[in-house]
Formats: C-alpha cells, sequence, structure tokens
C-alpha cells in the first residue's frame, strides 16, 4: 500500500513518525525532501510567488550597506536552507569585486535541493566562484565543524546567511539563533529574510491568497503522497494565527487512513488535521530582540518601502 520515495536519512524516519504519532504533525523541512525539492524549484522563482522577487529586490539594493558592514574583511559565504539559490547571486557578484575566488558553501538537509542550487548557482555565475555543498540539518544542533573547515581552508571569516523566511518557518527560533552563534566566532557574520506581519485585513487577505496557491500546497503534501495519502482523502485549511502571527497549513482527512514508514504504521483517523507547517512573520522590532537573546548585535536592519520584508544584520558578542 505504501511506498516511499523518499531516501530518508539517519533519524529521520523516527523524527518523523514520531511528529505523526505524538503531534499529529509532520515536521516542515521534511516537505523538501526528495520530490518536494522539485516542487519548490518550480514555486521559487515564479511569477505569482511575489514574495520571492521582492526579497531579490531588497537584497540587491542593499548589498551594498551590507558589505560595507564587513570592512575590509573577506568572508566565505555559507547559504543556510539555500533552496533553489537564486538569492544569492547580489551576496555572490558583490563579493566578486573583491574576492578571488568567491567561496560559496551551500547547507541543506535535502541531497536533491542541494544538486538544484549547485547547478542554478553555477549557471548564473560563471566565474570567480568556487562552489561546496554540505548535507545537514541545523534544527539539530551546531556546525561548527563546517564553519570551521571553510575558516581553515578559504578564509579567515564567514557570513551565514538564511533567507526566504526560512527563520520564521522555524518553530524554535531562538534556539535555532543559538545553533548559529555556536557556529561562529566574533569576527563572522549573520544575515537573516524575513517577511513581515500583515498590518491590514487587505494585505493579510492577499499574503494567505499567494500562501494558498497549487505551487505551494504541491510542496506540503510531499510528505503525504510519499505516503500513500492521495489529495482527494481530504482537504488543505490554510488560515493566519492572528496571536501567533502565523500562517498554518493543515491537511484535514475526510476518512480513516493507515500509512506505513519502515516497519511501522500510523492510524490517521477521518477528521483529524494534520499539521503541515507553519510561517511566522515578525516585527523589526521581534527580530532585535531575538538577536539580543541569542547573543547577537544588530548591525544593521533594512525594510522594504512597501514593508513587507527585512534583512537583518549581526555579529556575535561577548557574553
Amino acid at each position: 500500500m505504501i511506498i516511499t520515495a523518499i531516501d530518508f536519512r539517519e533519524n529521520q524516519p523516527l523524527e518523523l513518525l514520531t511528529a505523526l504519532h505524538g503531534r499529529g504533525e509532520i515536521p516542515f523541512k521534511m516537505e523538501y525532501l526528495g520530490e518536494g525539492a522539485d516542487a519548490w524549484n518550480k514555486l521559487a522563482e515564479a511569477e505569482e510567488f511575489d514574495i520571492a522577487h521582492g526579497e531579490y529586490k531588497l537584497l540587491n539594493e542593499s548589498v551594498k550597506k551590507l558589505f560595507s558592514k564587513l570592512g575590509r574583511n573577506k568572508v566565505n559565504l555559507l547559504y543556510l536552507g539555500c533552496g533553489t539559490c537564486f538569492k544569492a547571486v547580489p551576496l555572490v557578484k558583490a563579493a566578486a569585486k573583491t574576492h578571488s575566488p568567491v567561496n560559496l558553501c551551500l547547507l541543506d538537509i535535502s541531497p536533491t535541493m542541494l544538486e538544484i542550487g549547485k547547478k542554478n548557482i553555477q549557471q548564473k555565475i560563471k566565474r570567480n566562484l568556487l562552489v561546496e555543498t554540505s548535507l545537514f540539518d541545523f534544527e539539530g544542533g551546531n556546525f561548527a565543524h563546517i564553519t570551521s573547515s571553510l575558516r581553515k581552508r578559504f578564509y579567515r571569516n564567514n557570513l551565514l546567511f538564511i533567507l526566504g523566511n526560512t527563520f520564521g518557518n522555524l518553530s524554535d527560533r531562538a534556539r535555532i539563533l543559538i545553533n548559529f552563534r555556536e557556529s561562529m566566532t566574533a569576527t563572522d557574520y549573520l544575515l537573516i529574510g524575513v517577511e513581515l506581519a500583515p498590518s491590514t485585513t487587505v494585505e493579510k487577505e492577499n499574503m494567505l491568497r499567494r500562501y494558498r496557491g497549487e505551487g505551494v500546497l504541491n510542496v506540503f503534501f510531499n510528505i503525504l503522497k510519499s505516503l500513500g495519502v492521495s489529495r482527494n482523502s481530504g482537504k488543505f485549511i490554510v488560515n493566519y494565527n492572528t496571536v501567533k502571527s502565523q500562517v498554518e497549513w493543515r491537511f484535514e482527512l475526510y476518512k480513516d487512513a493507515a500509512v506505513r514508514l519502515g516497519g511501522e504504521w500510523v492510524e490517521l483517523r477521518k477528521g483529524q488535521k494534520i499539521f503541515l507547517g507553519m510561517s511566522h512573520k515578525f516585527t523589526p522590532a521581534e527580530l532585535k530582540k531575538l538577536f539580543r537573546y541569542a547573543g547577537f548585535r544588530t548591525l544593521l536592519c533594512i525594510t522594504n518601502p512597501e514593508k513587507r520584508y527585512t534583512l537583518i544584520m549581526g555579529q556575535p558578542k561577548g557574553m
């Protein structure tokens, strides 16, 4: 009945089983595994997914200010949760003016996503660029072995960046920031790009319309599909939780189902709403507070004129 097309690694099957058994939830990060990477690749640069283009424009317009904070320091670029990698282009082009070569390390949970990201960036930047990939889940802890290796082999400082509101998809953002800080030295830099909370009903409805699009839902249904659940066996519920300031995705089942992962079965019940993920929306003040809590000092915080997206840049501070 169930044929899993995803090549799970290490403890991922147990993590998924625990989430389904214990919380009726599928970890959002797993949706990018297997065919989910291809679904995201189709969506990320699609015209209707305007958030990606808005962030790219803000990056392009802000890159001089961002690199001015580096002074004369040369940096290795480390893209956390690299996805399709097209948003790395402004940073790579800016680094290319003073770096020879530009060293770019892509870090992601999905092997397929890493392949897509590497191919895409090499097609867009054909000279003066070294690209390497690292398969790692930064939610599981620090990755100092990666950052220290980059420092030993290339430049002495690292610029870590996580874009596309990926930071907002994480449930324990303070802990993840601490994972980042524990992977950095005091002379490294961290850049985060996030979507801001809607301030009007019109903005909220436009945001929900985007997140209810078929391309987005194809990404979110990836794991259920791999477990043998059909799209017509339930319906998507996509709402904005005003209290938590986040978009939430659920799939409500029309009938009982049983899915198998490895040697274990999980019973899913009619009417059950499986939690597929959330996307938290920020305020600049909230971001700065998180930075302070996790041990960072803010160097720069840039918001686009539409007040839809913010880039925040910081460094670890002494404890």
